[in-house]
């Protein structure tokens, strides 16, 4: 009679070794479920290389290796081929994967069915990667008995574009009538490494508000995104003669003034001054802009201009649909009085008052509100509004993140945020 089934506590140890069994006389059918866990496959067949891993590298099938992300986090690239059944395995030698993650790169293949990249993120982190064929690809179980390692999106880089709310015009007096243009809000690019699915705080400022007869406009509020903070627009000098408090304001860009008043300064790699006008014809300075200071105004003819704003991220503005004929941030103009209001700065300034309301800064693009002018039966002696602020987030490929309003086109996904909000990576 044939035996059809031998106790395991009736083998001695050691008396049946891998050389006594014939290729294939055990088959998959004749092993009870879970006989082999992947706890006692583990490491079969694998190579282990002995150096710890510090920096990126290429992975070999059939290799195991020691990870340490304690200076950094660091990719790992995978065969760009693989054969089924081939096995990869990686572990946190230095426990430091939950503070800086394993990142993963499939190279043209899959990680549990996603194209995307993937990082190990949890501390002593021990994963076999077995390559399951090109439907679902490098399949990711337990070296452990613990349950599979949980695979997160990589982190991956986004610039941000941070514009700050413009600053609002000073008020004119009906009798002397000429105030400083608002200035714009301070503007600046970072690039931040974000890590999924973190959210992310996205400040978006509001424009300072125009101010009526003799006092200087509000500021304009920050924005700001992760850590990164772009500085309000200050506000234009009210017609308050020579007393401090009615000066053209700092900020992100500064305010101008009036002959009587200092105008303000701008914050270094946001913006520009704004311009003190000229008694001259009573002239009122124009507010600080991206790319350049406001003016004084031109010799017997017109008040001061708003500085130019910035046309660098034209291709950003063109893609989302945002800015003034591809700018942004451009100061507020001084208001008239014996000569001619001054103009906005291009990127969203508004003009200054003369016989006419003066206009305010455009809406999301940190522009400086004008300064009051002359007229003595309308409130056109009133400051205008500052423009509100924008923060736009840039990455390149395919939409990873949410928030805001996305559009993806040439080779990179938008992210435009118009008040605030959360980005969540």
């Amino acid at each position: 009679m044939a035996i059809t089934k031998i106790n395991s506590l009736a083998i001695p140890a050691n008396t049946v070794i891998a050389a006594d069994i014939a290729d294939g006389s055990i088959t998959t059918a004749k092993l009870a479920n879970n006989a082999v866990t992947a706890d006692k496959a583990s490491g079969i067949g694998l190579t282990w290389d002995s150096t710890v891993k510090t920096a990126a590298f290429t992975a070999v099938a059939g290799n195991g290796y020691f990870i340490n992300t304690t200076s950094a986090s660091f990719a790992i690239t995978f065969p760009a081929s693989a054969t089924v059944g081939e096995v990869i395995e990686i572990i946190d030698v230095a426990g430091t994967a939950d503070t800086n993650a394993i990142e993963l790169d499939p190279n043209g293949l899959k990680f549990n069915s996603s194209a995307t990249n993937k990082a190990l993120h949890d501390e002593r982190v021990g994963a076999s990667f077995v390559y399951t064929g090109a439907t679902y690809g490098w399949v990711a179980v337990a070296s452990t008995e613990a349950a599979a390692p949980i695979l997160i999106d990589a982190p991956y880089s986004v610039a941000a574009l941070i514009i700050a709310g413009g600053g609002g015009g000073g008020g004119a007096n009906a009798n002397t009538p000429t105030a400083g243009g608002g200035g714009a809000g301070g503007m600046q690019e970072a690039t931040s490494t974000l890590t999924p699915p973190t959210q992310y705080t996205v400040t978006v400022g509001a424009g300072g508000s125009g101010n009526a007869s003799f006092y200087s406009g509000s500021d304009g509020g920050d924005s700001s995104f992760n850590s990164t903070t772009s500085t309000g627009g200050g506000g234009g000098s009210g017609q308050g003669y020579n007393v401090n408090g009615y000066w053209g304001r700092a900020g992100g860009s500064g305010g101008g003034s009036n002959s009587h008043q200092n105008a303000g300064s701008g914050v270094s790699g946001q913006g520009n001054a704004g311009a003190q006008g000229s008694a001259s014809g009573n002239k009122a300075g124009g507010g600080g802009g991206k790319a350049a200071a406001g003016t004084s105004g031109a010799e017997g003819s017109t008040s001061g201009s708003g500085g130019a704003g910035s046309g660098a991220w034209s291709a950003w503005a063109t893609a989302t649909s945002t800015g003034v004929g591809g700018y942004y941030a451009g100061g507020g103009g001084g208001g008239g009085y014996s000569v001619a209001n001054g103009s906005g700065g291009l990127g969203g300034g508004g003009r200054g008052g003369y016989y006419s309301d003066a206009v305010a800064g455009t809406a999301n693009t940190g522009g400086g509100g004008g300064g009051g002018g002359r007229n003595r039966y309308s409130s056109a002696d009133n400051g205008a509004n500052g423009g509100s602020g924008l923060v736009i987030l840039r990455y390149a490929g395919a939409q990873r993140g949410s928030g805001g309003t996305v559009v993806t086109t040439g080779g990179y996904t938008y992210h435009t945020f118009t008040s605030s909000g959360t980005f969540t990576a």
